[in-house]
Parts: C-alpha cells; structure tokens; sequence
C-alpha cells in the first residue's frame, strides 16, 4: 500500500506536477496530428506519389482509383478537421483553467490580505485587552487593601456604634458654637 504525504511541495515539484497533468490529456491530439501530417503515407508527404496505373489498364480502373483517391482525401480532411477541433477544446480549455487560476490567485490574495488585517486587529486589541485588565488587577488589590482597612476599623471594639458617634459629633460642634460666641462677646467686652 503506497504512502501518501501530504504537505506543502517546492515550487520545482509543483510546476513538474501541473506540466505532467496537462500534457497527458493534450499531448495526445499534437501526437497525432504530427503523424497524419509527417507520416510517409500522408497525402502531403513528398514521399507519397500517387502510382500512375499501368499503360494497359482501362479507364474503369482509372475512375476507381480516383474515387479511391478523392475518398482518401476527403476522409484525411475529415480525420484533420476533428484534430484540430479537438486541439481547439483543448486550448480553450487551457485558456479557461488560466482565467480561472488567475481568479483564484486574486481571490486568495484578498482572502489573505482580509485574514492579515483581521489578525492585524486582534493583536492591538489583545494587546490593549492586557492593558486594561493589568489596570483592573492594580484597581482589584487596591480595593482589597481599602476593604481590609475598612474591616480592621469597623471590627475594632474600641470605636463607639455610629450612632453615638453623630451624636457626640452634634455636641461638639454645640461646644465650638458656644465657645465662638463667647469668643464674640469677650472681644466685644474688650474693645469697649
């Protein structure tokens, strides 16, 4: 059982496997014209005279071999015709496989400039993905930190409930309101 791998080839490879695939279905139509028009029986062949009938034989003999003659053309005609029509589908052929790769080469090459620019575009916005989330994790721990802080300060027994803490807030701003007006009266007291 042969092996096949499959992989990428050198460009020497690749041009030798197309010139192998096209010429096996095109080369026989040229084999075969060249040896209808080069082959020593053809009518167009210098070596090809047509035998000239003995001085005996008569003119039935003669009508006969010119309708053998005309009939042998026509048909080399004929045979020559259908080969180069068949050459003909197969330039036409060839002519299509060409535009077609040609069209292929170009879409590949906008397929491929598509993928480059889209790939292009991931990477910056990875790259700024990473930026971001590296931001996020430093925001992340500073908040931990806060939280932790804020922890220790409210489980500590030490401090009053919140409460009590607005309310001896009140009273002293009551203090330093009665000491700024004590503080108005005594410099009134003094200027006079």
């Amino acid at each position: 059982m042969p092996s096949y791998t499959y992989g990428p080839v050198r460009p020497a490879e690749e041009d030798a496997l197309h010139y192998e695939r096209l010429m096996g279905v095109e080369e026989k139509h040229f084999k075969r014209i060249t040896k209808r028009l080069l082959d020593s029986q053809s009518l167009i062949s210098p070596t090809a005279s047509l035998p000239t009938p003995p001085p005996d034989a008569s003119t039935n003999d003669d009508d006969t071999s010119a309708n053998t003659t005309e009939n042998n053309i026509r048909q080399w005609r004929e045979d020559m015709l259908l080969d180069f029509s068949t050459i003909e589908a197969s330039l036409i052929r060839l002519q299509l496989l060409q535009r077609s790769n040609h069209h292929e080469r170009e879409r590949y090459a906008r397929e491929n400039e598509h993928i480059q620019q889209t790939a292009s575009t991931v990477r910056t916005s990875t790259a700024t993905l990473r930026l971001e989330l590296a931001d996020a994790q430093h925001t992340l721990e500073t908040r931990k930190v806060y939280d932790a802080l804020a922890d220790k300060i409210t489980s500590n027994k030490a401090l009053k409930p919140r409460a009590e803490q607005h309310a001896s807030l009140a009273k002293l701003q009551a203090e330093i309101a009665e000491l700024d007006r004590e503080s108005k009266e005594y410099a009134l007291v003094e200027l006079d």
